[in-house]
């Protein structure tokens, strides 16, 4: 296994194990984080009917508020590499009846995206 092989893999396993905290923590965290969340989505110019993809997602912030931005007309795409990270994003877009995200597993620097279709 190669020395970046071996990082993604330690990287994977940190990430799984903050999973706990982050379901314990949702409602705090999307209340602190929503200043934030909010400047990165004005600076970006997301707009309504956009495709977007977040990468490094995690437990779905910023992923969350821009598919509330983006509407039913846009989409977002929310990658990360723990996979019980995004779990818990996809609860969160459960309960907040949220159907235009969808979560994918990803190594983002091993993995080329079909950019083709997104908007940012």
């Amino acid at each position: 296994m190669s020395d970046s092989e071996t990082s993604n893999v330690e990287a994977h396993l940190d990430w799984d194990d903050g999973v706990a905290a982050a379901r314990k923590w949702k409602d705090q965290a999307a209340v602190s984080g929503r200043p934030t969340n909010e400047a990165l989505i004005d600076l970006a110019q997301i707009r309504p009917g956009m495709k977007v993809l977040d990468l490094a997602s995690g437990s779905g912030h910023p992923a969350l508020d821009i598919a509330r931005v983006v509407g039913p007309s846009g989409h977002v795409t929310a990658t990360d590499l723990s996979s019980k990270l995004l779990a818990v994003a996809e609860e969160k877009a459960n309960e907040q009846g949220l159907s235009n995200i969808s979560f994918q597993e990803v190594d983002m620097e091993n993995n080329h995206f079909q950019t083709r279709h997104l908007t940012l």
